[in-house]
């Protein structure tokens, strides 16, 4: 219920039960955009912290751009900038 799904979005560690394979809605390797990576390359469940471990790397380019003087924009979602957030304030 919802207070399940509170939990994990408020937990760093805890992961979502994995998306279904036949499931074409939620399983993100029913998506045709992910086409070019192999299906190892597409979690079915992600932790904040799984996020921010993929998230920290891009931050590496971010950094860099801000500090040569550019404008960056970063579009993204809820988790993306939770995990670019702690990155940023180093929590």
């Amino acid at each position: 219920g919802k207070d399940v799904v509170q939990a994990w979005r408020r937990s760093l560690k805890a992961r979502p039960p994995p998306a279904e394979k036949h499931d074409n809605i939620n399983n993100p390797g029913n998506d045709r955009k992910y086409n070019d990576l192999l299906p190892e390359q597409i979690p079915q469940s992600e932790s904040l912290e799984d996020c921010l471990m993929r998230t920290e790397p891009l931050w590496q380019f971010i950094k860099r751009d801000l500090m040569k003087g550019e404008n960056v924009m970063v579009v993204a979602h809820a988790n993306s900038l939770r995990g670019l957030a702690k990155i940023i304030d180093n929590i």
